[in-house]
């Protein structure tokens, strides 16, 4: 595209007065396979050095299996750290980027914002920044690829699986039905779970297949994602494959896809036309339809720190060709799809989608290892502890658990997620003290059950976790989507309630006893545990248990439906009157800081709204009940803040806390008839309502972050 062209003309016409006949000389470790791409790729910037009178000229040495008996990643680090100038650039493995870093200059003082924004952010974000540094940019990318036997899809009038479950089921039924006609030699997923680095790959790609959405970042280990990831990862290796088949290298993998008896495979793509004749190759599945993972890896190019300013100027000209859009797009045609370009745009080019499947690769949604100077002893534990789980009978907990150990030991901070610390998740309170997980014992019985049933554990995720589903500030979602969404969620989770291990949690006084006991007020992981509890006994009262006809309570109702829509069609409202809320503790200086006329009148609908519902809501004894048993425990929670805290809530916000015990007192005393239209026509109650909705969504939003 003429855009990207540009930009790299611009660039290499700045630096063109900055050199005058320099000869680079480029190292590169690969095996004998690549070295017909990287000498293509040397003659293509020589050529157009030659053309544009750029007076460079670029040598290449590539370290092979058979013209060296050392390690590259050594060879490169030795030569570094003695400071050689007998390299200019360096093209090396991402796995080792941590060792080069202080090595290679920052390529933000030599190139212009305008190229580095030509590449994907997620590629830049995870591969090729440490510390802020942009250390190096990708040449070469392979990437992962689902292969779907055509045949037997065909046969069974099957289509390619876009999540984990179609793929079980489907691999389930055509394994069945083959068996029956005595074809028993069908492999249903291979994994690549190997003890060497492509299995701590393969963990971390599958983990990340679990994220919420496609724009999240890795989920981290501490995540629920994480917990559902391997819970459902054992499920594939016990239903449709087996500990060998898990266990078994790229070499197996190969020969099983040659002979046609593999059902679904994981591996990189690798354009042979057997290979698109019998296989259909799409991205691998996730746990949400939209959501996949693809581990990228490749080979990166720095230039060293330790050479002449002339030579790093005349280096970065050939760094930016022959990362540019115009050397990938050679790449891409030459090569076909062998390759994964990071150049976000490329897969618009109609040249490039003729020899391409741009569809494919559009798809594509990148995940790399992370930057660690630990990297390899990292990966190691990475094996071992999920490996536990999958062969060796360790559960979840302690695999996880075992991971962030390790984290915690080695200097957490090497990497992290950008979103770890939001999505920190210790579902079953491994952190918690001892005293406090003795103490809700019971709790974590129907948790457990919650998390270990496959289908519900999903959607009841799934329908928690909207801060990008359910977040009117995304985009990419709507009222009808975060409605569906929720749906889903509590209709599954709902049915686990059900369960004979969730039969102590759902009494009437259990969570608000746990609260009164104090055992869960020793570290912050008793009190987020006790939380996690607390808002789970919430979504049970609020959205699962039954008014007396037996249908969804009259709150419920709305908060999944009504409350949904308003949300969306007023968020800039309630996020100005929450923000208020933040800063105000008097009502008089919390009014006079909002537009008072028009957010009230903005407000009004739901205001009305809610005053019918509390009256349906009020007059259902099953659904009263409700309320006055979420009333114990916000009192309950209350009265344990005051004591941990030394504080008393009911003075620093008294006429909060005023409106509420009046408000409550009504269902607590079932005097429904209090409630009339007639209570909401003075401008003083209205403020009240008004300023209490606000505190309500700001404590909801919190309870639900915990």
């Amino acid at each position: 595209m003429l855009v990207f062209k540009l930009l790299t003309f611009v660039f290499l016409f700045l630096c063109k007065e900055l050199t005058n006949g320099i000869e680079l000389n480029a190292l590169v470790d690969m095996d004998q396979t690549m070295v017909e791409v990287y000498h293509y790729m040397v003659n293509s910037f020589n050529e157009y050095a030659k053309d544009n009178d750029l007076d460079i000229n670029l040598k290449l040495t590539v370290f092979t299996q058979t013209n060296s008996t050392t390690n590259t990643n050594d060879t490169i680090k030795g030569l570094l750290n003695n400071k050689s100038t007998k390299y200019d650039l360096y093209i090396y493995d991402n796995k080792n980027s941590a060792n080069y870093v202080d090595y290679f200059i920052n390529l933000y003082d030599y190139l212009t914002e305008g190229y580095i924004s030509l590449f994907n952010d997620r590629v830049i974000s995870d591969s090729c920044v440490y510390h802020n540094k942009l250390f190096g940019l990708p040449v070469v990318l392979f990437y992962d690829v689902l292969y779907a036997n055509k045949m037997l899809l065909k046969k069974y009038n099957h289509r390619v699986p876009r999540t984990w479950d179609e793929l079980i089921e489907i691999s389930k039924f055509i394994i069945y039905n083959e068996k029956l006609m005595n074809n028993t030699n069908i492999i249903g997923y291979n994994g690549e779970f190997t003890d060497d680095e492509n299995g701590s790959n393969s963990i971390y790609e599958f983990i990340n297949t679990f994220r919420d959405s496609p724009y999240d970042f890795f989920p981290g280990f501490r995540s629920r994602n994480a917990y559902e990831a391997l819970v459902n990862l054992k499920i594939i290796k016990q239903e449709i494959s087996s500990d060998e088949i898990f266990r078994s290298n790229k070499i197996f993998t190969l020969e099983k896809l040659y002979t046609g008896r593999v059902l679904f495979a994981k591996f990189e793509n690798v354009v042979e036309e057997i290979f698109d004749s019998v296989y259909y190759k799409a991205p691998l599945p996730g746990k949400l339809n939209g959501v996949s993972g693809s581990f990228v890896y490749g080979k990166y190019l720095g230039i060293p720190n330790n050479i002449s300013e002339e030579k790093k100027k005349a280096a970065a000209i050939v760094l930016s060709y022959l990362t540019s859009y115009e050397m990938q797009k050679k790449m891409s045609i030459t090569y076909k799809q062998n390759f994964y370009s990071p150049i976000k745009y490329l897969y618009d080019d109609e040249e490039v989608c003729t020899n391409v499947d741009c569809g494919l690769m559009k798809m594509i949604q990148p995940v790399f290892m992370p930057i660690r100077e630990d990297y390899d002893s990292f990966a190691k534990n990475l094996r071992e502890s999920i490996y536990d789980y999958l062969y060796n009978g360790a559960t979840v907990e302690q695999a996880l658990s075992n991971i962030e150990k390790y984290i915690e030991l080695n200097d957490s901070d090497l990497y992290s997620s950008p979103l770890d610390d939001y999505n920190e998740f210790d579902p079953f309170g491994s952190k918690a003290s001892q005293e406090c997980q003795a103490e809700v014992a019971k709790s974590m019985a129907c948790i457990e059950k919650i998390y270990s049933e496959g289908k519900a554990k999903s959607q009841f995720l799934e329908g928690l976790k909207f801060e990008t589903v359910c977040m009117p500030s995304n985009e990419k979602t709507s009222p009808e989507n975060c409605k569906t969404i929720v749906k889903q969620g509590l209709d599954a989770v709902c049915g686990v309630f059900e369960y004979n291990e969730c039969k102590d949690f759902i009494a009437e006084d259990h969570v608000v006893n746990l609260i009164n006991s104090r055992k869960c007020e020793k570290s912050e992981a008793d009190i987020l545990l006790l939380g996690e509890i607390a808002a789970l006994k919430s979504v049970y009262l609020l959205g699962c248990k039954k008014s007396d006809s037996g249908d969804l309570c009259p709150l419920g109702q709305y908060a999944t439906t009504k409350a949904i829509d308003f949300a969306f069609a007023n968020f800039q409202t309630i996020k100005k009157l929450a923000d208020q809320d933040y800063k105000y503790t008097n009502v008089n200086e919390f009014e006079s800081a909002l537009d008072f006329g028009n957010d009230i009148l903005t407000l009004l609908p739901v205001l009305n709204d809610l005053r019918d519902i509390l009256i349906n809501n009020c007059s259902d004894a099953s659904c009263n009940k409700n309320i006055i048993a979420l009333d114990k425990m916000i009192l309950a929670s209350k009265e344990a803040y005051n004591k941990n805290q030394n504080v008393d809530l009911t003075k620093q916000y008294p006429e909060l806390f005023e409106f509420y015990d009046s408000t409550l007192d009504i269902f607590r005393k079932n005097q429904c008839n209090m409630i009339s239209k007639s209570d909401n026509s003075g401008a003083t109650t209205l403020k009240k309502i008004t300023y209490s909705l606000v505190s309500m969504i700001v404590a909801t939003s919190v309870l639900l972050l915990l």
